[in-house]
């Protein structure tokens, strides 16, 4: 079993990934806090954070500017990355994802703009296509680093999807939600979730926003999604 200390914050609308970020630098640095941390990504995303939150590119690059060195994404999701990515050299990977963004008929395009941004902020960033997501939380987790996740919350609690006014639509979207993993043992994974305004009526085993999932639940919740580590932390001055 591991389990390592990381500070929960409660969230604003939209961020999650934010909430999730302030808690991995503060694990390495008490003095940075959500409320630092929204200020820098308000300075670098601007304020359209509160209605669409951040992606995954984003997300390492709000890492890097809280002063990790390095941050590897590794994403599962073939809808927009391939396989075949993995052999190209990370400049060429810079310019095909910037070539596919300009597709007409590529998906997400914004999302594949943000990953070539991403790759190209730090020398040791890099994004692997890759679906062995266990693993990769298992030997982060054993070399003491908590790291950031995203999964499919409609999927992980049977929740219906939502539309307008808040109220249940099958044609809406799912919900992507970005958490910390901070320990696991062998039926569970430790989860640390920043949205409490979602975890009052019938979830009264999530509402003090650590909770434990089954492995298997999790990584059904997780194909097409994300995985982020940190890295070479370096004080920020």
């Amino acid at each position: 079993m591991i389990s390592l200390n990381v500070t929960r914050y409660e969230q604003g609308d939209s961020l999650c990934a934010v909430a999730s970020c302030a808690s991995i630098a503060n694990f390495y640095n008490p003095s940075i806090d959500y409320k630092k941390t929204c200020k820098i990504a308000y300075q670098s995303f601007s304020d359209y954070i509160n209605y669409a939150g951040i992606d995954s590119g984003e997300m390492g690059m709000l890492l890097n500017k809280l002063g990790f060195q390095k941050v590897s994404i590794i994403s599962s999701n073939v809808n927009y990355l391939d396989y075949s990515w993995n052999k190209l050299s990370k400049k060429c990977l810079i310019e095909t994802l910037k070539k596919t963004a300009k597709n007409k008929r590529a998906m997400y395009p914004e999302t594949l703009r943000l990953f070539a941004r991403f790759l190209s902020n730090f020398n040791n960033n890099s994004l692997l296509i890759d679906n062995n997501i266990a693993e990769y939380i298992k030997i982060s987790l054993n070399n003491k680093k908590p790291v950031i996740i995203t999964f499919n919350w409609n999927l992980m609690f049977k929740k219906p999807k939502m539309g307008r006014l808040n109220k249940p639509d099958p044609l809406g979207g799912c919900e992507q939600h970005a958490v910390v993993v901070y320990g696991y043992d062998d039926k569970d994974v430790y989860i640390s979730d920043s949205n409490a305004a979602s975890y009052k009526k019938g979830f009264k085993d999530y509402k003090n926003g650590k909770y434990k999932v089954d492995w298997n639940v999790l990584m059904l919740s997780m194909s097409m999604e994300d995985i982020i580590i940190a890295e070479n932390y370096c004080e920020l001055v």
